[in-house]
């Protein structure tokens, strides 16, 4: 049951504010979602509603690794407690990602206590050795991105014009990435995170480096603080194909892809980019992103996060990958 308050949430979006203002030396009107309840100061408490953990994970009010990392980089809170109301359905495909997230934070942040950890053993992946489990490929049909506007006819121009291959030194680029696993043999029934649409924007590879670059793709004014917790999850999921057994990926003789699953799994290090237009301000001066990349230093992990902002008519490293 949450016990925080509405002051409390309010107490916390002004510490945001004036930590914003000392430090970009303007003011901003910055918000944290209404169903993002917070409480405590020492020990900061987050809780979340079962709406909020069965959402897509872009949506403000699910991105419980921004808000963290937010008050952490910004304010310097010591310590955050994350507690979440069970929904109905722990299988639900949104659930289950939710759940694999707060695993990784919590394990690469030992600064945040999961409130009744008990509740993560519904994870269907928790346990090593718990598949097998097989990431989806993508099938021989083309990804349908209509629009001549926004994130499609961007997605589509970045493919085409070599912008990114050059700035990242890739060799291929690759749009829709599907991220859907299942247990195998793959259904419908067996599927344990959202399948369906589910996909990474853009990868890259570098065959010399076996470097695997992802990037979360965001159009110019869509500023949503979620955009960390969808490339979050995908890093995760694709450094968790390449190190655990049990996570498979079949060779795809009939795959519209030129980077398959099966390649991902070779690959020696994992980069994770933010590229958008414009970004949510609590991302300025890189403070959440620096404290992610110490921490997956810190736990030896393969992944590595930087932020590219997308000009009129250049690339810009705003936070390179470390």
């Amino acid at each position: 049951m949450a016990v925080a308050s509405a002051g409390d949430r309010i107490s916390w979006e002004s510490a945001l504010r004036d930590a914003w203002q000392a430090r970009c030396g303007a003011a901003r009107n910055l918000k944290l979602p209404s169903a993002v309840e917070l409480s405590g100061r020492d020990r900061v408490r987050l809780w979340l509603p079962a709406a909020a953990v069965t959402a897509n994970m872009q949506t403000d009010a699910a991105a419980f690794e921004s808000w963290l990392l937010a008050l952490k980089a910004w304010c310097d809170i010591p310590a955050a407690t994350l507690a979440w109301e069970t929904p109905a359905e722990c299988g639900d495909g949104h659930y289950q990602r939710f759940l694999y997230r707060v695993q990784h934070f919590a394990r690469l942040f030992p600064w945040v206590a999961v409130e009744a950890p008990e509740r993560l053993e519904a994870l269907l992946t928790r346990n090593l050795g718990a598949g097998p489990f097989v990431l989806n490929a993508a099938d021989s049909k083309p990804p349908k991105r209509d629009g001549t506007r926004g994130e499609a006819a961007l997605e589509r121009a970045l493919l085409r014009d070599g912008r990114l291959l050059s700035l990242c030194r890739l060799d291929v680029l690759d749009q829709q990435f599907p991220v859907g696993l299942f247990r195998e043999p793959k259904s419908k029934k067996t599927a344990i995170f959202t399948c369906g649409k589910s996909a990474i924007d853009l990868v890259g590879w570098n065959a010399h480096d076996r470097r695997l670059v992802l990037f979360e793709l965001k159009a110019a004014g869509n500023v949503k603080a979620g955009m960390v917790s969808e490339l979050f999850f995908y890093a995760m999921l694709l450094q968790d194909l390449v190190r655990r057994d049990d996570f498979g990926a079949k060779p795809c003789d009939n795959t519209r892809a030129t980077i398959t699953p099966a390649m991902a799994k070779t690959a020696a290090r994992i980069e994770a980019y933010l590229l958008a237009g414009d970004f949510h301000p609590l991302l300025e001066g890189g403070g959440k992103l620096a404290l992610l990349n110490q921490a997956c230093h810190d736990s030896g992990d393969m992944v590595r996060f930087g932020r590219i902002v997308i000009g009129d008519a250049a690339l810009t490293v705003l936070d390179p990958v470390p």
